[in-house]
């Protein structure tokens, strides 16, 4: 990998087109509170599936957190890795 190091887990088991996610709240507050400098998910397109999420992950890409994703690879410094985030997302 990149040389992170993992922090904590989280596993959260609500579905994020269906609005409040307890577990990844948690984790994004955590983010916000200086534990992380970012986190890493399994598919993007799996893990923002509402407006504000997407929204909220953006402005955390744009404020120089991490946000990974174990199965692709955006390059947020370029335009094609944005586009291609705002296309899956």
């Amino acid at each position: 990998m990149r040389g992170y190091k993992i922090v904590r887990f989280y596993i959260e088991k609500k579905s994020a087109s269906k609005g409040y996610r307890p577990v990844y709240d948690e984790m994004i507050a955590n983010i916000k509170n200086g534990e992380a400098d970012g986190f890493i998910v399994h598919k993007y397109d799996r893990s923002f599936r509402n407006d504000e999420d997407e929204y909220e992950i953006k402005q955390l890409i744009a404020q120089g957190y991490d946000v990974l994703s174990a199965n692709e690879d955006f390059d947020f410094d370029k335009a094609y890795g944005r586009l291609m985030f705002d296309i899956t997302g």
